[in-house]
């Protein structure tokens, strides 16, 4: 597909972490052409990110050279898109040490540095980002993950001190430092709102962010991953400030109590009840968890009732997703893994560096776990994970960043009988991209929740689209879209198998 890049990390014998936990990978439509373009971001400071247009969903060709984009200086790790100015294009924001780089989309396949004007470099070590609109004005804000307090000068040592025996520190021996929240004053500039947000919390270790109206209040919350410290879901109350709720909600810990190495995650409705669930992926012995919203304000860990738990249990979790896979109207799990210790055999004979990928497909009941081709099951380190149909057929490919190794595309080859529909939202009174709507689908008994969102994973940015599989259903008899303004907007009787735009209307209907 012409999708060439290896990741550089970097690796030396002094065993400086930022080298172990990988950089970012991303869907984006740059130029609205109408098939998703990818980013891959690199490692060290001389790698730089890469940019790759889609050429009809036939191949993709390396355009970073003539799109301006260069981020001189730091060390990549994550990505986030999203349309912040409301001009049409998606722009971007990569994430890193020890600052952060936005550009803007003019349009013309050319990106503008505005970091300096926009005010958004963060500082330290930044990870994950995610943009939404938490006060409802119709501008994306933009809210930036933090790792652990670090100076690669003066890292510690971890390991056995005996020749080839040193390994990777776990983030127990680093402070934290809490993430950024900044407010997007409409398209021009952004300004720190993180303290008057209620969401200075110095103690994070941030991998991961998902982003979901949990409570359907109308106001959009966010749930933070963080590393061997507890969890954090901010609940928006509504008057531009947050509560944690992790503790009361039950998603700060495991089922023991103990806050585990929470990386990758999601926040989307896996069992059709309307509510909101969230995937956490773990370290090893730890167990992904999937913590099930019982729409009443608690959550419930069910991993372990299923083979999501057990399969999952020795591995470390990276990029994951609760993704509809195969279009039959059930999201699926899918989770790339990758060790961060690269000698770990030296000290486990039973836990390996490179690590397969797990699917798990959602049964109605419970998860079951499907082997994959050995060719795309390979062990890797894997760390991004984004995902998107980059060639429209209905069937939601993934993009894999691995550490210090060759990017992969993995495209879906699900059998077609099931059918589908993809809803790209246009806002008007509402963010361009409609990030934080609601879509209900009713297609015969078939029921289903979608929230448009902008982020999730491990460092990746996916397809801003809203993906419907219908099972065997040729139509969605209707489609209730709550978009962020309070227009409620509805379609009826509308044909599966297409890629459907939505504009939103001027009016605003009550419920």
């Amino acid at each position: 597909m012409g999708l060439r890049f290896t990741h550089v990390n970097g690796a030396s014998p002094n065993k400086r972490m930022i080298e172990t936990m990988g950089s970012g990978a991303g869907f984006l439509d740059y130029d609205n052409d109408g098939f998703l373009d990818a980013i891959v971001v690199g490692g060290v400071p001389e790698q730089g990110p890469r940019l790759f247009h889609n050429e009809g969903g036939k191949r993709f060709v390396d355009v970073t050279a003539a799109s301006g984009i260069r981020t001189p200086g730091i060390f990549g790790m994550g990505v986030a898109v999203a349309d912040f100015d409301n001009d049409d294009f998606p722009d971007l924001y990569l994430a890193g040490y020890p600052r952060n780089y936005l550009f803007r989309n003019s349009g013309s396949g050319r990106f503008r540095d505005v970091t300096a004007e926009a005010d958004v470099a963060a500082g330290g070590w930044s990870t994950s980002a995610v943009f939404f609109d938490y006060n409802g004005d119709g501008w994306l804000d933009l809210y930036v993950g933090r790792y652990v307090s670090y100076e690669p000068a003066r890292e510690p040592f971890c390991g056995i001190r005996k020749d080839g025996w040193r390994s990777y520190c776990l983030p127990d021996v680093f402070g934290g430092i809490s993430g950024v929240l900044y407010r997007n004053r409409r398209g021009r500039s952004f300004v720190d709102a993180t303290r008057e947000a209620r969401v200075a919390v110095p103690e994070a270790k941030t991998l991961g962010l998902a982003v979901s109206d949990y409570n359907r209040d109308g106001f959009p919350d966010l749930f933070v991953a963080n590393d061997r410290v507890r969890n954090f879901l901010f609940r928006n109350r509504g008057d531009g400030t947050f509560e944690d709720r992790a503790e009361l909600d039950g998603v700060a810990y495991s089922d023991d109590g103990a806050a585990r190495a929470g990386m990758g995650c999601d926040f989307a409705d896996f069992d059709n009840d309307g509510n909101a669930d969230v995937l956490v992926t773990n370290f090893e012995t730890e167990g992904a968890g999937l913590f099930r919203n019982d729409g009443r304000g608690s959550f419930t860990d069910v991993a372990n009732r299923s083979s999501l738990g057990r399969r999952s249990y020795l591995f470390v979790g990276f990029g994951a997703k609760l993704v509809d896979l195969d279009a039959d109207g059930r999201r699926d799990a899918f989770v790339v893994n990758g060790h961060v210790i690269d000698n770990i055999a030296l000290y486990k004979d039973s836990v390996a560096y490179r690590q397969p990928k797990l699917v798990f497909h959602n049964t109605g009941v419970g998860f079951d776990s499907i082997a994959l081709p050995e060719d795309v099951s390979a062990p890797s380190v894997a760390r991004a994970a984004a995902f998107g149909d980059f060639d429209n057929d209905g069937r939601i490919d993934v993009l894999i960043a691995n550490n210090g190794g060759p990017a992969e595309l993995l495209a879906n080859v699900s059998s077609p009988d099931n059918h589908w529909l993809i809803l790209k939202l246009v806002g008007t009174r509402s963010n361009r991209d409609g990030i934080g709507a609601r879509v209900e689908l009713r297609a015969g008994p078939l029921r289903q929740t979608h929230e448009a969102t902008a982020g999730s994973s491990y460092l990746s940015a996916n397809d801003p689209r809203v993906f419907c599989g219908l099972g065997p259903r040729r139509r969605a008899e209707r489609i209730d879209i709550h978009w962020p303004s309070g227009t409620i907007q509805t379609l009826e009787n509308v044909s599966a198998n297409q890629v459907l735009r939505v504009v939103e209307p001027h009016e605003v209907k009550q419920p």
